[in-house]
């Protein structure tokens, strides 16, 4: 979940600051000059930064289940121990269980 501190930090980045509250008017800026933010300026952020999040969590699915599941079976062959069909297998499951976004 992406908070309005996270929408600030990444629309503010190096800026200092504290928040009183969980809402912009709560904003208390140690930084001389900085431009407030609005409501709406942080709202945009917060469904910009959730649609990054969420774009990027097949990815992270995906590169999960290579770590667990496929990555033995590749050092099983590398070893001798198991076949290289196996881990290929394995790596196609999981490209179609997670297919990639891009």
């Amino acid at each position: 979940m992406i908070t309005t501190a996270d929408a600030v930090i990444s629309l503010r980045p190096g800026v200092e600051w504290s928040m009183n509250g969980d809402d912009v008017e709560g904003i208390i800026w140690h930084t001389e000059g900085v431009e407030p933010l609005t409501s709406a300026e942080v709202q945009a952020e917060i469904a910009r930064l959730e649609a990054i999040q969420a774009a990027e969590q097949p990815r992270r699915q995906r590169q999960a289940a290579f770590q667990a599941e496929s990555d033995p079976l590749y050092f099983e062959w590398q070893r001798g121990e198991g076949t290289e069909q196996a881990w290929l297998d394995k790596v196609a499951e999981i490209r179609a269980r997670y297919p990639d976004p891009a």
